[in-house]
């Protein structure tokens, strides 16, 4: 992951914005910069009109790119630092201008604006308190707490299971399924998996990479939720009993 994925990774320009929160305006993007380790760099962050998102460091020393911030070999604890730095001027920069969004991909997003909007539920992150980097983001019954949708940000190859990785990392949602109904969907549904991390027998994942469109992946998790709603009325019907 460049430091730019991972400084931005949750966070989507809003191009009405970029003006007033001191973009400056090129004739392809928008730029803003800021010094940072003591006025040693420059980071330099642009939004293209298209919406894609760049950023640079410039050693202020030289006026060159400073390559080593970005680069995936072993790096020294000064580079690190200047990484770790340049992570931290990125988010600045984009805060007032780009919007926190709960997931990584588009698809993830809109599938969360979906279940709020329907069933006013929201997914919450219970693994953050370890670890502020994890992604996993986790949809419940509000009634009975139980999981209904599973989303994380893993590698690819998990999946398709290539040996290596190759970097192409995805949006997976883990959703409950008919048992007897698991065999057909996977080998008949482009996007749908074997369960990763999950029991195999009552769990499907789901790419949120728009192989499998939004009608199709709400239909199925609205059916993951329903398997929850029926343990609950279960459960309380024999409570009442």
């Amino acid at each position: 992951m460049t430091p730019e994925e991972k400084a931005l990774i949750r966070m989507k320009p809003d191009i009405s914005k970029l003006r007033g929160a001191g973009f400056e305006e090129k004739d392809e993007y928008f730029i803003k910069t800021a010094v940072f380790m003591n006025g040693e760099f420059l980071a330099e962050l642009r939004v293209y009109k298209d919406g894609r998102v760049g950023g640079r460091v410039i050693d202020l020393a030289t006026e060159d790119e400073y390559l080593p911030v970005g680069s995936s070999a072993r790096i020294s604890p000064y580079v690190s630092l200047a990484r770790e730095k340049y992570i931290e001027a990125l988010r600045e920069l984009a805060k007032p201008a780009f919007v926190f969004q709960p997931f990584v991909s588009d698809q993830a997003n809109r599938l969360a604006r979906y279940l709020y909007e329907t069933f006013g539920e929201e997914p919450d992150f219970p693994f953050q308190a370890k670890n502020d980097d994890d992604l996993t983001g986790v949809f419940r019954n509000p009634k009975n707490r139980r999981w209904y949708g599973l989303v994380m940000h893993i590698p690819r190859s998990k999946l398709t299971k290539l040996r290596r990785d190759d970097g192409d990392f995805v949006d997976v949602l883990n959703i409950k399924h008919d048992d007897k109904a698991i065999p057909d969907i996977i080998s008949g549904t482009p996007g749908i998996y074997p369960a990763w991390h999950m029991q195999k027998k009552h769990w499907i994942s789901v790419v949120l990479d728009d192989t499998l469109p939004d009608p199709a992946v709400i239909d199925l998790v609205c059916q993951s939720r329903n398997f929850t709603l029926s343990a609950s009325s279960k459960k309380r019907s024999k409570n009442e009993n």
